[in-house]
């Protein structure tokens, strides 16, 4: 059995940027320090920020599941749990957005936020247009309108 970094039998989301996070429950020590972007604040604290907005107008939880799934932003099991399990959409939506927070505090990485973002704004919800912009102005790594084509 290969433990590698490039297994093909590693569980969980894999980062855009071919990084694994680490296991849920890790001890924090372990994680990298936070990495400042041009707007001072790294896209870990700017997801945080917005989280429990985003959270209240999040609609379609089995499409945000898939979208971030097929992003690889969350692990195909946490898909799937969320499509089949009788949850709350509120619960569904915390939990999807919970392994984008675990991701974007191992890896830190502005072009996370901004897939991310991507992703949201594919849902075609005017609130979440709203938030998206609001984190990429502080994200300040990419101009909204390249997001509205």
């Amino acid at each position: 059995l290969n433990d590698g970094p490039q297994s093909s039998l590693r569980k969980g989301p894999r980062s855009p940027l071919g990084k694994s996070p680490p296991a849920t429950g890790e001890p924090k020590a372990l994680l990298p320090h936070p990495t400042a972007v041009s707007s001072n604040y790294s896209p870990f604290d700017i997801f945080k920020r917005h989280l429990s907005e985003t959270l209240g107008v999040i609609s379609d939880t089995e499409r945000l599941a898939n979208d971030l799934s097929s992003h690889d932003l969350i692990p195909y099991e946490v898909k799937d749990d969320v499509i089949t399990t009788n949850l709350s959409r509120y619960q569904k939506a915390s939990k999807l957005l919970n392994e984008v927070q675990r991701l974007l505090r191992y890896s830190n990485e502005p072009e996370i936020l901004t897939l991310y973002c991507e992703v949201l704004m594919n849902l075609k919800n005017p609130a979440l247009t709203r938030i998206v912009e609001a984190i990429l102005m502080e994200l300040g790594s990419m101009s909204t309108s390249s997001l509205h084509n």
